[in-house]
This record gives structure tokens, C-alpha cells and sequence, in this order.
């Protein structure tokens, strides 16, 4: 080869070398952009779940400067007419949010946004997490719409349940993440992405508290009942109430005692080991005659429900403290812990998720009657599920089998002449069609459903510790 041919040749090798470092930065300069913009859009939704607007405003404002100036560099045609599409839903929520919730507050001189969220949230700030972070997590079990979960870096087992954000224009609620509340299950972290919030939520071991008529689900369990005489049978009213958690539940190996339940102190309700030992419940009177009562009705003592519903009772006081309304609370709500108490699923409000009611509780009259109505929903809605929860554990059957019209403002419950006038009355009083009569709804408020004579043996104290 001759000195000009081979010159040639290690020119065109440096011209290729040099293309591909050009090439390389490019690319990597592509990357970079892009990774930081996301970065910022993340701090934005961050913020935005916070509500600190003036925060996510920033960050917006950031990531679209980035976007802006990076794509102009990139060479890929596709990606970029992403990026510019991508850079207008954000060009478009930084304008909403300024707004809506920035340009009165500059008007006024203010440097922090007043009201709600300037304090409420600051405390619970640091349970954001970036949503990267669930990719050290790996899934273990799927059950009823969440995600269990295990980390693969302290194999700690927790549940992950996604919200799916609605769109902007249907926002009209505030963010509310409950903290404290006795008797419910614990958020321990979320996560905000641009379509979803994640809530990392306590890992509770125990029982799902299944409702009386989900005998067709795939999860059952015989709940078997003794008659008067002593011997075990498995006839009449299946309860179903307790169900295996397949979020934590231990095997039927683990039983301790399948003879029956364990008692360990009057705090406990009842622990399920697989089966359920339930007294018979004699026919249904007050409002029907004995003959139309479903025979072989099942349900558990007084002295169990009545600390069972004080539990409930305390959760669902703190929730509506902080602002929070169940408006559907029903037995697929409920955990049993594997120390006999009662644990609600996780309740919360965010401005990105639209609230949902469970058509289900409505069809089985877990849900108030002014739910789904026009009438202005109180937090008197969540006492008729209290109710409803309470009548299906007292009688054996749920409310809506026994009362299959509905009921109205007429409507005479059909209550068992065995319960307790006390027992009776706070079903009755409970359970109202009108919710301005409801108790619970007057002045007093809570207090007059835990100074109701069925709860005057329980230590409210006692039980809030």
C-alpha cells in the first residue's frame, strides 16, 4: 500500500472515530437532558401531592427549560415531537397552577400559600418517596386490587396499592393523608408518578373480614357452629365473615386450635383459626312475624361486637377529624389482626384521584341511603355503615337480605327478640333512613353514640391507647 493510500485510510479511521465520539456525547447529552427533566417533573408531582404549589410550579418551570433546550440538540425526530408534546401538558399544568393557586397569593404579598396545605402537610412530607425507588421491590402476591410486596433489600413484605390519577379538569378536592389513626392500616410511604400515587402501606398480618354473602368468592372458609346440645355442626347460616388473609394469614398448618376460637382477654374479639363458633340466633321479630324469620341464623355475642364496634367506632372518629368521610365502609374494609382486633383497610382523599363509591356496598346497604343521592353527605353516612356492619355481626345475616326492599322512612327493622334492648336500640337508631335523625348526627356528635347504653361497659380511654 502506498504512503498516500494508507494516509488516506487512517484519516478516514479518525474521521469515523471522531463521528462516533460526536455521536456518544450526543447521545449522552440526550440522556442527560432528559434524566434531569425528569427528575424535576418528579419534585413537581411531589410537590403537587403536598400542595406545595409554589414548590411544583418551580419545578415545572425547570423541567420545561430543560426540555426546551435539549431538544432542539436531539436527533431523533420521533422523540422529539414527544418531548414537545410532553413539554405542553407541562407548559399547560404550570399555567393552571398558577392560576389557580399562585397569582391571588402574589397579588397579596404573600410568600407561602395559606390555608390547608402550608401546615397540614408539612409533617407528613418526608412519607414521599420517588417512584424509582419501588423498583428495588419485587411482587409476591397479588389480592383483591393490591400488591404485595417484598424489598429486595430488607425482605420486609408490605402492600402497594395504586390510585389512578383522573384528569386535571375533574380535581375539585383537597389532599388528605390521615395520620394516627387507631384501628387502621398504617401508610408508610407513596409514591407520585405522572399517572398514579402508589401508597406503600403496613403489611397486617390476620383475617379479611369477608361479607356474610361472599360465599362464591375463591377464598371460603366453613365457619362451624355448635348447637345447644354441644355437638358440632356444620348447618344453618353461614356467616363468613372471617376469611384467610392472603396478605398475611396463617396456614391451616399453624392452626393452635381448630376445636374453636382462642380467648386471651376481654379486649380481644374473637381469633379466627379457621373456624368460627357462633351461637344460634332465634327468629326475627320486630317488624315481622316469626314465620317470614330466615331460619338458622347465626351471630356472634354482644360482649364481642360491642368491643369489635368501639374499635371501628375510634378509627372512623379520628378520619372524620382529619376530614375524611368512608361513605362506604363495608366488611371487605375490615382486617381482623391475628391478636383479635379490628384493622380498617387504608382511607384517604387526593386532589389527583377521583373518589370513588363501591357499587357493591351500594347494592348490600352498607352505604347511607342519601349516598349516591342529592342530599349533602355528613359524616352521619358513615354511621349507617357502623350500623349496617353492626346488625350483620349481631343477627348472623346481612342487611340487605333481610331487608331486600331497601329501607325507608317508614321501614321497621327486622331485629332478633334475643338481643338486648340496648343492642336493638342502637341498631335502630343507627340505622335511620333520614340522616338528620341518625345518631350521631345531633349536637353531641360521636359522643352520643359512645354514651349510647350499649356501649356504657367500654373504657374509651382504654381502648384509644
Amino acid at each position: 500500500m502506498c504512503p498516500h493510500q494508507q494516509s488516506g485510510c487512517m484519516c478516514c479511521e479518525q474521521a469515523h472515530l471522531d463521528l462516533e465520539r460526536r455521536r456518544k456525547i450526543s447521545e449522552m447529552a440526550k440522556r442527560d437532558y432528559l434524566v434531569e427533566a425528569a427528575k424535576q417533573i418528579r419534585m413537581a408531582l411531589d410537590s403537587e401531592v403536598n400542595e406545595d404549589y409554589e414548590a411544583a410550579f418551580s419545578y415545572y418551570k425547570n423541567g420545561v427549560d430543560l426540555l426546551l433546550n435539549g431538544v432542539q440538540l436531539d436527533p431523533n425526530k420521533d422523540r422529539r415531537e414527544a418531548v414537545k408534546r410532553k413539554t405542553t401538558q407541562y407548559l399547560k399544568r404550570a399555567e393552571e397552577i398558577f392560576i389557580t393557586h399562585l397569582q391571588d397569593n402574589l397579588g397579596k404579598g404573600g410568600s407561602h400559600l395559606g390555608g390547608y396545605s402550608s401546615l397540614r402537610f408539612r409533617p407528613i412530607r418526608h412519607l414521599s418517596s420517588p417512584v424509582e425507588d419501588l423498583e428495588m421491590c419485587k411482587v409476591v402476591g397479588v389480592s383483591d386490587k393490591v400488591l404485595i410486596v417484598q424489598s429486595m433489600v430488607n425482605k420486609e413484605t408490605f402492600v402497594v396499592k395504586s390510585l389512578v390519577k383522573s384528569s386535571w379538569e375533574s380535581r375539585d378536592q383537597t389532599t388528605i393523608i390521615p395520620q394516627g389513626v387507631p384501628y387502621m392500616v398504617k401508610l408508610l410511604r407513596y409514591y407520585v408518578s405522572e399517572d398514579a400515587v402508589y401508597l406503600h402501606l403496613e403489611h397486617v398480618k390476620g383475617n379479611v373480614v369477608a361479607s356474610a354473602h361472599c360465599e362464591k368468592q375463591a377464598v371460603e372458609v366453613a365457619c362451624e357452629a355448635r348447637s345447644p346440645g354441644g355437638k358440632a355442626s356444620k348447618g344453618g347460616s353461614y356467616v363468613g365473615w372471617f376469611s384467610p388473609d392472603p396478605l398475611g394469614a396463617a396456614s391451616h398448618g399453624d392452626r393452635k386450635n381448630e376445636e374453636g376460637p382462642e380467648r386471651r382477654g376481654q379486649d380481644q374479639i374473637i381469633e379466627v383459626d379457621g373456624w368460627c363458633h357462633l351461637p344460634r340466633v332465634p327468629a326475627m321479630t320486630s317488624g315481622g312475624s316469626a314465620d317470614k324469620a330466615p331460619q338458622g341464623c347465626w351471630g356472634l355475642p354482644e360482649a364481642e361486637v360491642r368491643v369489635w364496634g368501639a374499635q371501628i367506632l375510634l378509627a372512623l372518629e379520628s378520619l372524620h377529624e382529619q376530614g375524611i368521610l368512608c361513605r362506604d365502609l363495608n366488611p371487605r374494609n375490615i382486617l381482623l389482626t391475628s391478636n383479635g382486633k379490628v384493622c380498617l383497610t387504608f382511607f384517604s382523599q387526593w386532589s389527583e384521584v377521583q373518589s370513588e363509591i363501591s357499587s357493591k356496598a351500594m347494592e348490600e346497604m352498607y352505604c347511607a341511603p342519601e349516598i349516591g343521592g342529592v342530599s349533602r353527605i355528613t359524616e352521619a353516612c358513615d354511621w349507617w355503615s357502623l350500623g349496617a356492619l353492626l346488625f350483620e355481626l349481631l343477627t348472623g345475616m346481612p342487611l340487605w337480605q333481610l331487608h331486600p326492599a331497601g329501607i325507608h322512612s317508614h321501614t321497621q327493622l327486622l331485629i332478633p327478640d334475643h338481643l338486648s334492648a340496648a343492642a336493638a336500640s342502637l341498631l335502630t337508631e343507627l340505622l335511620q333512613f333520614d340522616a338528620g335523625y341518625r345518631l350521631g348526627s345531633g349536637g353531641g356528635g360521636v359522643s352520643d353514640i359512645k354514651c349510647h347504653p350499649f356501649f356504657s361497659s367500654v373504657s374509651w380511654k382504654a381502648l384509644s391507647c
